[in-house]
This record gives C-alpha cells, sequence and structure tokens, in this order.
C-alpha cells in the first residue's frame, strides 16, 4: 500500500500548507484494531501534518507495534491509563503549542475513508464558528449502515447515537449542525480549546464529547457533521466496560445537567428528573447495575468540588439561553439496542409533553 503519510515528526508541519491538521488516537490494548486503523490513515488524499498516538499504558504490545510498523506516526505513552478526556487533552495541549489547526480525534477501532480528513477540514473551514465537526460514523459489521449521523441529545442529559443501524440514504455534503458530536471521530478546532478550554477530565470518557459539545454551543459556536466525511466503527454499546458503563453514563450525566443548566431551568425540569430517576432506579435494580447507579450519586456528591468549578467555567462563557440550547435537543429517549414497551408506550409520550411544556417556560 503506498503512504501518503509524511514520514517526519511535528517539524514536518512546516511542508504543510495551511491549515494545518492533526489525527489523534488513544490507545489502550487496542493493537490489532489500532492497525488496522493506522493502515487506514496511510491512503488520506489530504494527510495529516501529524498522526500521533496517545498510549495510556498499554501491555499488548501497541507501542512497539507502531513504532516499527509505522514509523511516521509519533507515539506519545503514558505512564498509566489517563482515560479518554485526558489522554486526548495531552495532544490537544501539544497541537496548539505547536501552532495547529486542527486536530482530528479517531477511535483507534475504525477505519477512515480516503478522504475523511479533507472533508472535515473542510466542513470546518466553510464557517469560522464550527467548534466541532463530526464524520459520518457507519457500522464496521454493516458498512451502508449508521452508527451515528449527529448525536442526539435528550433534554434530561442523555445522549445518543442519531439513527442508529438506519440503512446510509444521505448523499450530501453540506455541514449541518447536530446535537452532539461523537468522540470516535470528531475534529476540533484547536482556537476554540484557547476559548473554552479541553475536554473536561472530571467526567474523563463516555459523554466527555457531549459535555464538550454543550459547552461549545453555549459559548455561542457550532457543532456540525460532515456527511461526506465517513468512518466505520466497530461499535458495542456496553463495550469493554459491560454494564459498568451505566455507572460512567449516569455519574457524568449529572455532572452536565448540574454544570450547564442554569438554576432556573433545573428547577422546571425537576418533576420530570425525580420521576425519570425513580424508573432509572427500578430499571438498574431490574437489570443488575443498582450498585453502579447508585456509586454515580456518590460520585458526584464526591466531586461536588469539581463539579461548582466546570460550572463556573461553563456559566462564564454562556451567549445562549437556556430556550435556545433546549432547541437543539430532543425529547425522546432512545436507548441503542434496547427495547422497552413500558418507554415507548408511556415514558417518552410523557418526557414528549414535558419537554414541550419547558420550552414554552425556560
Amino acid at each position: 500500500m503506498t503512504r501518503n503519510a509524511p514520514t517526519g515528526g511535528i517539524e514536518a508541519e512546516g511542508a504543510i500548507d495551511r491549515p494545518v491538521a492533526w489525527i489523534v488516537l488513544v490507545n489502550w490494548n487496542s493493537r490489532d484494531d489500532l492497525q488496522e486503523c493506522l493502515t487506514t490513515l496511510r491512503c488520506q488524499t489530504r494527510p495529516a501534518a501529524q498522526v500521533l498516538v496517545v498510549d495510556n499504558a498499554s501491555s499488548d504490545g501497541s507501542v512497539a507495534m507502531v513504532r516499527h510498523e509505522f514509523p511516521e506516526v509519533r507515539v506519545l505513552p503514558q505512564r498509566s491509563n489517563l482515560g479518554f478526556a485526558a489522554a486526548n487533552n495531552v495532544a490537544l495541549r501539544l497541537a496548539a503549542e505547536h501552532g495547529v489547526d486542527y486536530v482530528a480525534l479517531l477511535n483507534p477501532d475504525t477505519t477512515v475513508a480516503p478522504n475523511w480528513l479533507e472533508e472535515l477540514v473542510a466542513a470546518a473551514e466553510s464557517d469560522a464558528r464550527i467548534a466541532v465537526c463530526q464524520a459520518k460514523i457507519l457500522l464496521y459489521d454493516a458498512p451502508d449502515r449508521l452508527n451515528t449521523d449527529g448525536n442526539v441529545v435528550h433534554y434530561l442529559g442523555f445522549g445518543y447515537c442519531g439513527n442508529y443501524g438506519m440503512q446510509d440514504t444521505d448523499s450530501t455534503r453540506c455541514a449541518r449542525d447536530i446535537g452532539f458530536a461523537s468522540g470516535a471521530a470528531m475534529l476540533i478546532r484547536v482556537s476554540a480549546c484557547a476559548r473554552i478550554g479541553v475536554l473536561d477530565e472530571t467526567i474523563g470518557f463516555y459523554s466527555e464529547d457531549l459535555e464538550y459539545s454543550l459547552r461549545a454551543r453555549l459559548a455561542g459556536l457550532r457543532v456540525v457533521i460532515a456527511p461526506s466525511a465517513r468512518v466505520w466503527h466497530k461499535y458495542r454499546f456496553l463495550g469493554r466496560t459491560g454494564k459498568r458503563k451505566f455507572y460512567f453514563l449516569e455519574r457524568n450525566r449529572w455532572i452536565i445537567l448540574l454544570s450547564h443548566y442554569r438554576a432556573r431551568t433545573l428547577l422546571i425540569l425537576s418533576p420530570a428528573l425525580l420521576a425519570l430517576e425513580v424508573g432509572l432506579l427500578v430499571f438498574a435494580w431490574r437489570d443488575g447495575w443498582l450498585r453502579s447507579k447508585l456509586a454515580a450519586y456518590r460520585d458526584v456528591w464526591r466531586a461536588r468540588g469539581r463539579v461548582r468549578a466546570l460550572r463556573e467555567r461553563v456559566q462564564a462563557l454562556r451567549r445562549l439561553d437556556d430556550r435556545r440550547l433546549l432547541a437543539a435537543m430532543c425529547g425522546t429517549l432512545v436507548v441503542p439496542d434496547v427495547r422497552s414497551a413500558l418507554l415507548d408506550q408511556i415514558g417518552n409520550p410523557v418526557l414528549n409533553w414535558y419537554f414541550r411544556v419547558v420550552q414554552g417556560r425556560v
């Protein structure tokens, strides 16, 4: 396979026309997936000025493999597993130091189309207000079906994949605004980081992309999808963390709610939040993750100082009121790969009704 990527390190960017883009992959024991992903990155129509792998103390030989098979890739080995957000922040801060324009975050368990980076950068360049740009993400095992064509935000803090499992029939190229961008394949404008900061390390991973997208939108910036930038993702809803993922999702959902909404909005939402929490506790007990749900409450309380600090940062950035923020959200709750007659027949009709009520009062 022909190599199109530069062979040098960061100094190679001087030979690349602006805008300069880097690709960053955070790796933890994903050797085989990483190898396949890096192979597809060699065929980009617009090669990145630098590809970086931030390795979270892998023990599967990932670092040795990259250094041997992909010498053009720069490896940043970490002494411990920093998590997704902190590891990406290592690269984002480095990119800012080197005057890079864009950083594309990419999961190792993906493969990309040859024009993936070119289309992402072109979409971002179409409007200086675009802070985050997601690729269209398709399912690796069903290449013509969607993993997400723009993630969706529920007004009670949930995030889920847009049009998950649907046939990909959209052939448009124009960037359009979305609820939030998936961290599996998203481009960040580095200058936006100077304004709104990097990924939040209190959240760490799971929903860090949702939080960052909402923060960008509250600051008056845009979050979009580039439909012609295609990625194929080996997606599993529970992934390697299993049901413990529910702990992170619930903990982080409350961190986001408490830090992003105004106090008045939280008060108006409180009846729906309370009713939903009762339902979630029953669901967690039935499905065997009640301890994780209770641990999420505990750890939000323990992190209250950091949550308060995040709230102060987010509210200081605010250029958008909650009515306009809610306008980009939805009232229907969808859980990938899970069907519930109770949710479909009772839960979602009630949640949608309350959403309509709330929109007129915040």
